[in-house]
Parts: C-alpha cells; structure tokens; sequence
C-alpha cells in the first residue's frame, strides 16, 4: 500500500521456525498484491555487522536494486 514494488527478504537461520514463518508470511503477501516483487532474498544473516554488510551490498547493485527491505530480525535491520 506504501508504493514499494521492488521488496527484498532477509532472513537469519533458516531452521528458526518464527523467521520461517514470519518470512513466508511477507513473501505471500507480497506475491498476492500482484504490483511488488521480490528482487532480493538473502538466507543466513544474522546480526547487526552482517545485516550492515549485506544490505549495504545490496543497495550498491544497479538494476533490480530493493526499494524496501524486510528482515526477519530486529538486530539485523538495526545493521
């Protein structure tokens, strides 16, 4: 509903069963509003650096760079 149409995904352990849920819960409904799309999904960050170092890398790419980013931890959307 906020415009975003380029949606990326990050996510820590993916045997966490809150962040798999979380996680395929966002990626539904971001299917299911037929106007975004996710150009990212990213497995395995965890924390604050990691998160820092990833999506810093991620918004440095050209072409199908996220205009949002969903991250199934707090502390690596703080990074």
């Amino acid at each position: 509903r906020a415009g975003y149409r380029r949606i990326g995904v990050v996510r820590g352990n993916p045997h966490v069963s809150t962040a798999v849920t979380r996680t395929e819960a966002f990626k539904a409904t971001v299917a299911a509003s037929r106007r975004a799309r996710l150009v990212l999904d990213e497995t395995g960050v965890v924390g604050y650096a990691a998160g820092r170092e990833m999506i810093g890398a991620a918004l440095r790419e050209r072409g199908s760079r996220p205009d949002a980013i969903f991250c199934s931890s707090d502390l690596t959307a703080l990074g």
